[in-house]
Order: C-alpha cells, then structure tokens, then sequence
C-alpha cells in the first residue's frame, strides 16, 4: 500500500490512518485545529522506535470545556511520523499519562 502525504504545516509533516482523519472530523472546530496544532509540536519531539507503537496523551482547552485525548503513532528513523489512532479519554487517564511523562505540555511537546 502506498502511504500519501496527509498533513503538511510549517516545517513538520505527518501521515495518519483514515480512521485518524475520520475521529478528528468528528470531534471537530475548535478542538479539532488545536489537536492538530499539538500534533505539530509532537513530531519534532518523537523518538524514532522500530516497529513500536507510542501512545500519548493531551488535552485541548479550545472549547467550551476541555477535551482530553489519547494519540497512538509510530515513529522510524528516516521515515514522518504516522498517527494511527485517536480517541477521548477520562480526565483521569490523562492524569495517568501525566505521571509516566507521556502527556502532552502547553508547549505541545513532551
């Protein structure tokens, strides 16, 4: 299967699943766009792990209430980062995520 170029901003590109784009369209504006925003300073900071699936976790405040999510991706020397699931989780679950250092900061790194 050929992978296409999916997301492009700035300096910083990514692929993902179709069921990726699929969960972000339906969480929508505003949240949406600042997910993806996030994801953006993801990239840069991701390790490159062969064949191991990275799981984070992020919050957006861009609504009227907060959002809290859970990214899985695979990163490989030499190839873009490619995000294979997103999902809403707990407030709770984000915490978890904070503990163990896989949360997303303001800055949108990790």
């Amino acid at each position: 299967m050929v992978l296409k170029l999916k997301y492009s901003g700035a300096d910083i590109i990514f692929e993902a699943e179709d069921s990726f784009w699929d969960e972000i369209e339906i969480i929508g504006p505003p949240h949406s766009d600042n997910i993806l925003e996030q994801i953006n300073g993801l990239c840069g900071g991701m390790r490159d792990l062969y064949n191991k699936v990275q799981v984070f976790a992020g919050v957006s405040h861009a609504g009227n209430k907060p959002f809290f999510y859970e990214i899985s991706a695979l990163k490989e020397h030499g190839y873009y980062p490619f995000f294979l699931k997103i999902k809403e989780i707990t407030t709770d679950e984000y915490l978890d995520a904070l503990l163990i250092k896989k949360a997303l900061n303001e800055d949108n790194s990790l």
